[in-house]
């Protein structure tokens, strides 16, 4: 039964967490079934300081519970992208997963549908390989589910899709082109509503991120496209694509930033920035990070094409967004915090503020070795970039050994990139001449 707490209720335990914590953590101990959803928006509108304190409370809870029921909830209330509580929405949701006795269809379909959600749980905390064991059971259990009742058809679409995704977070860029390209098809087929357009539109932007994260930016670009378009036309004939619009042209603008095309980039991230802004502020923990990638993308295309002072966007934003962040949950948001450094260093280099920008080339080469603490070989290329980019500007200050270092380190990177990578012939090409240019 939903318990909910009356006004009085509401408002003391609302006080208690801004001015006494703990009284109001025992409440939360004493009754979590009275005040969950009261903990969990204080949590995400940062209504205390310490989420971790509560995540600690509920990890305990769910400990000591023997029915699934109180899981179910808990995972059902948590956010995706939550900051403190992705990991307590793992461990309610693999409790829910394990009560779940496979004895009919129904059985099967919420076994199914808890993998799926899962696997997109295990990615936000970083777990890339739980992510994808999730996602390939999901998506087995959907097969088999489709294959004797169509009407689950749309569920293994939507499973396809996160099973693709979470091939591409392991590295496994083929079978993620694969299995995408498997979404769209069958969303295709059954492309025949605006359900069933929006179902097309979003495998569609799904194959277009995969295409993406190998290199094949053209490709990509062609789905995105696609997907756009549909998006556009359910949008002006009245079925409102409010997220998935603001998804497409933030997509559309990240892969034109790929290819350089700063003119085309530049109205989809203004776009995307526009809309993420409302979404974020409805919901921070779903499009927070969306919002300050479109604000870094505007940032970024303005300034290469020589008008970084219009009105938008504030230059800094994300770094400081990032840096938190970062700080937080390194696996989650280390990668776009160096990424944002090494672009800002870049940004102040072109302005001749020279001891400014080395700073940060300093940190983000500190960030890109902590990447590779992390995750291995996962980011060699960007960590490559990353070090590129401290021995040339070492080499504008007239630091030859700094930049001779630092040049050794990127061409390291590059080569256990190999050479299958796209951009990473011309990278190592690009960095054995600098090298050269010391001895000449």
């Amino acid at each position: 039964m939903d318990k909910r707490p009356s006004e009085e209720q509401r408002n003391r335990f609302l006080a208690a967490l801004r001015r006494h914590p703990p009284s109001a953590l025992r409440r939360l101990r004493r009754d979590p079934d009275l005040y969950l959803q009261l903990a969990l928006d204080a949590v995400e509108r940062a209504d205390i300081i310490d989420g971790s304190r509560i995540a600690a409370i509920f990890a305990d809870l769910l400990r000591g519970r023997q029915s699934g029921d109180f899981a179910q909830r808990l995972f059902d209330a948590i956010p995706h992208g939550s900051q403190y509580l992705s990991g307590i929405a793992v461990k309610a949701g693999q409790m829910v997963a394990a009560s779940i006795r496979i004895r009919s269809e129904e059985t099967r379909a919420a076994k199914a549908a808890i993998w799926n959600d899962l696997a997109e749980r295990c990615a936000q905390t970083g777990d890339a390989s739980a992510g994808l064991r999730y996602a390939a059971r999901a998506v087995r259990l959907f097969r088999r589910l489709v294959s004797e009742n169509r009407d689950f058809h749309p569920k293994l679409i939507q499973a396809l899709q996160v099973l693709a995704k979470r091939l591409s977070d392991t590295g496994d860029h083929e079978r993620a082109i694969s299995i995408a390209e498997e979404a769209v098809s069958r969303a295709l087929d059954s492309a025949r509503d605006v359900e069933g357009l929006r179902r097309y539109a979003t495998a569609l932007d799904t194959l277009a991120n995969r295409l993406s994260r190998s290199g094949q930016h053209r490709r990509a670009l062609i789905a995105a496209t696609k997907a756009h378009a549909h998006l556009s036309e359910m949008d002006a004939a009245g079925a409102i694509q409010e997220e998935g619009l603001a998804a497409s042209h933030l997509g559309l603008a990240t892969i034109y930033t790929n290819l350089a095309d700063y003119r085309e980039a530049l109205p989809h991230a203004q776009e995307a920035w526009l809309r993420l802004q409302v979404l974020a502020l409805r919901n921070p923990s779903q499009f927070e990070a969306m919002y300050f990638l479109a604000n870094d993308l505007v940032i970024g295309a303005r300034s290469a094409l020589g008008n970084p002072e219009a009105d938008g966007p504030v230059p800094g934003d994300s770094l400081a967004f990032f840096q938190v962040r970062a700080a937080q949950d390194p696996k989650a948001f280390l990668h776009r915090y160096v990424c944002y450094l090494v672009r800002q260093s870049a940004i102040l280099a072109e302005e001749i503020a020279s001891d400014e920008a080395m700073e940060l080339a300093i940190r983000a080469c500190d960030g890109a070795r902590r990447l590779h603490e992390l995750f291995g070989d996962r980011f060699a290329m960007d960590e490559g970039h990353i070090h590129f980019h401290a021995a040339v500007l070492h080499r504008s200050r007239g630091e030859v050994q700094e930049a001779r270092a630092s040049a050794l380190r990127a061409l390291a990177r590059f080569e256990v990139a190999g050479p299958e990578v796209a951009g990473a012939h011309n990278s190592i090409s690009e960095t054995k001449e600098f090298l050269a240019s010391f001895q000449s």
